[in-house]
């Protein structure tokens, strides 16, 4: 006697949208201090994790993040550069791998 196999089974390639969802997406946010003064920069809804004037932080996708540079006493903070411009705050959606420069 042999197996019976029941069902609707299909042969062939295998369709993505088929396969039932697998760990969720996460990207990596990447931070670089430039410049001769020093501060510090702050994340809403984590903590970058610093090596020298890197700092780094992994988000699920679609997360909101916002980041805030405070220049130290002397220092000026001149700006975003890479995923963010300007001189506010910078905010994001974690949607891919993002980098950014704090001058």
């Amino acid at each position: 006697m042999g197996n019976a196999i029941n069902g609707p089974y299909k042969t062939g390639a295998i369709n993505p949208a088929d396969c039932p969802a697998t760990a969720p997406v996460a990207y990596n946010l990447t931070v670089t201090k430039s410049g001769t003064g020093s501060g510090t920069v702050n994340v809403s809804t984590s903590t970058l994790s610093w090596i020298g004037n890197t700092g780094s932080a992994s988000f699920a996708s679609s997360t909101p993040v916002t980041l805030t540079a405070s220049p130290a006493a002397g220092s000026v903070f001149g700006g975003w550069s890479g995923a963010c411009s300007g001189t506010g705050s910078c905010a994001l959606t974690m949607d891919a791998d993002k980098s950014v420069n704090a001058a």
